[in-house]
């Protein structure tokens, strides 16, 4: 363990020489790097490896309907948010064929909207509050899916991509455990 005049003797050095910091007034150099002709034609040689001539098909990401189930819990989510509607998502559980949605809405009614594939795309079917077949709660559950429909096109005019999965180590592992993180997918 370093004795205190040691550590004295380090800071005051510092702080007389101003740190590890440049001049405040003077830019970094860039790093400038300049390859032979082979060292390029050998960078240009992996690069072209990387990139395969025939390229496969395109993966079609967004179907002939205009909408992909993967957005339907972000397509309720951003109905949500208009002023006529104003609701929040509780949970949702959304599974290959079938998606229950449960949501408040401001007045604190609690709302289901179950969306469903179709042949000609995605069929939203909500029930808002304690008293489902009372008018006002009828006509608010059609908003619901109405509102919930334009937002899911609006989500299918967004590029999408396929999912992906990640696994990264740690380096250097974290207070000393061999921890592994795993990303999730991207959707």
């Amino acid at each position: 363990m370093p004795s205190a005049f040691i550590i004295r003797l380090l800071g005051a050095f510092l702080l007389v020489s101003g740190g590890c910091v440049n001049d405040a007034g003077t830019p970094a150099s860039p790093v400038q790097v300049s390859l032979s002709d082979s060292q390029a034609i050998g960078v240009r040689g992996v690069l072209d490896d990387g990139v395969p001539v025939e390229p496969g098909p395109l993966l079609p990401l967004l179907p002939a309907s205009g909408v992909r189930w993967s957005d339907v819990e972000r397509a309720v989510k951003s109905a949500g948010a208009e002023p006529e509607i104003l609701f929040a998502v509780v949970s949702a559980d959304v599974e290959p064929k079938t998606a229950a949605i449960y949501l408040r809405t401001t007045e604190g009614w609690p709302v289901l909207v179950r969306a469903h594939p179709t042949t000609g795309g995605i069929r939203f079917d909500a029930v808002v509050g304690p008293y489902p077949g009372d008018p006002v709660a009828q006509e608010k559950a059609r908003q619901m899916e109405r509102a919930s429909m334009k937002s899911l096109r609006e989500w299918g005019k967004k590029p999408a991509v396929s999912s992906w999965r990640c696994l990264a180590e740690s380096a250097p592992p974290v207070n000393g455990s061999a921890e592994r993180y795993r990303g999730g997918t991207a959707k």
